[in-house]
């Protein structure tokens, strides 16, 4: 009797397993719901190793965002930092990916990102960001739980948000006061004091402060002024050494809007640039020589960026007033 209920329970399991094969059902390993279970807003630190280039720290310190690579910091727009985190905390469709070669979804050891977040120094979520398809934000990305081995194919440009090194997240503007509502400059060579002028009526002709009376037209000044947007998205000066600043200084440039908006640049001269042991950061960010300028400015706490374009400083430096300490012209021979 027994044996006869082991035979009909045998055919009893054939049977089931004949009929899920035919019908037109098929394992989808879709997934809906979120991927990652974590508080975004507890966040407070964020590391990012990719290859090829130092690590890129995102650490947080009341309330503000610190980013900090290869020895380097600077002030990070908290925008841009929550942006990348809502991007991870919204992945609500997924698909699970089996293969026996990671490699060819970009998680080989020179291609994948590491991601890693952190909560009071204790490690949230270690995620490996492989190879992306797509562009403008579509398409995929592929990304790697090391915690529990599994390989997710999700949604969106996950990866090229990542991608980043530490100038990717400093404000692009240099003067980012619109150049109609500048009502105040000033120019000072080297410690000399400065020459301010202002405009007392719209469009009219600025007029100097002090003695000696100077006065320019509106158009030569407002040309002058668009000249600022030409610093914008310079590379870093790594080769500028700090404690020779005032021996380098060359000129100051001052910059008042209406409402008390107010900048200020240095812009400083190497003589012969010095040239760094390492050059590798130079060539990385497409320099080929050395910059003879550096420039600072009020918006960028403790950054100095490079100028290539001689010519530029010169036209911003002493496009409407001369400098005082050039060589002047040799008078003719009589």
């Amino acid at each position: 009797m027994k044996n006869k209920h082991l035979v009909f329970l045998f055919l009893a399991v054939a049977a089931l397993g004949l009929f899920a094969r035919l019908l037109p059902l098929r394992y989808r390993p879709f997934f809906r719901g979120p991927l990652f279970r974590m508080e975004i807003s507890a966040l407070d630190k964020i590391a990012i190793s990719t290859p090829g280039q130092p690590d890129l720290v995102l650490q947080q310190t009341d309330y503000l965002w610190m980013a900090e690579q290869a020895g380097r910091t600077l002030l990070a727009p908290t925008p841009e930092v929550t942006r990348r985190l809502q991007a991870l905390a919204s992945i609500r469709h997924f698909e699970s990916v089996k293969t026996t070669r990671p490699d060819t979804l970009g998680f080989g050891r020179a291609a994948a990102l590491q991601l890693r977040l952190y909560r009071q120094n204790t490690l949230v979520e270690h995620i490996e960001i492989g190879s992306q398809a797509g562009q403008n934000g579509l398409g995929h990305t592929y990304l790697r739980l090391p915690g529990h081995g599994g390989i997710y194919k999700v949604d969106g440009a996950i990866r090229t948000l990542f991608l980043l090194r530490l100038r990717d997240l400093r404000p692009a503007a240099m003067a980012p006061i619109g150049v109609d509502s500048i009502r105040r400059f000033g120019i000072q060579w080297r410690q000399e004091p400065p020459v301010f002028f202002v405009q007392p009526q719209p469009g009219g002709r600025w007029q100097s402060a002090g003695a000696p009376e100077r006065s320019m037209s509106a158009d030569s000044v407002r040309a002058w002024l668009h000249l600022f947007q030409q610093l914008d998205n310079k590379p870093f000066a790594g080769n500028f050494d700090e404690s020779q600043a005032d021996q380098t200084l060359y000129a100051t440039i001052y910059l008042e809007a209406t409402g008390g908006a107010y900048l200020s640049f240095r812009f400083y001269a190497l003589q012969p640039p010095d040239t760094p042991e390492d050059i590798s950061d130079l060539r990385a960010q497409g320099l080929h020589s050395l910059p003879r300028y550096v420039v600072h400015s009020s918006r960028h706490t403790n950054q100095y960026f490079a100028i290539p374009d001689t010519a530029l400083v010169h036209r911003i430096c002493s496009g409407l007033l001369p400098d005082p300490g050039a060589p002047q012209p040799a008078p003719p021979a009589q």
